[in-house]
């Protein structure tokens, strides 16, 4: 998502919940170094067994740095969600960082987050 659209929902008084995708290499970085030096405002464990998968989830809750919050309009903070698990026989790990305009506990954010992507799986 482009900061001109991030612009644009403030503008229109919502709010936001953003990947921050890997091609965004600089905020990318930025969220990952602090995730690693810095301490989360809140934490959720959960775990899902289901369609051949255990999937474990850590999502945590950072405060937006200035120098973010000077770039992408209302950020008040970053998510980080680290999955792990099996697909079938085969293991995988992921981090995805989010940027949002809420201020919200990890569990919060993990329901909206895995909300989201039931609601992309269902419409393929």
């Amino acid at each position: 998502m482009s900061k001109k659209t991030v612009d644009l929902i403030a503008a229109g008084g919502n709010d936001y919940l953003i990947a921050v995708k890997k091609n965004q290499l600089k905020l990318y970085k930025s969220l990952e170094n602090l995730a690693k030096t810095t301490t989360p405002l809140s934490r959720h464990l959960s775990e899902d067994k289901s369609h051949g998968r255990d999937i474990k989830r850590d999502c945590s809750v950072f405060p937006v740095p200035d120098t973010v919050q000077s770039l992408w309009t209302n950020s008040q903070r970053f998510i980080q969600v680290n999955r792990s698990g099996t697909r079938g026989s085969k293991s995988y790990q992921d981090t995805a960082y989010y940027l949002s305009s809420c201020v919200e506990n990890a569990q919060v954010f993990a329901e909206r987050i895995r909300g989201h992507w039931r609601i992309e799986n269902q419409l393929h």
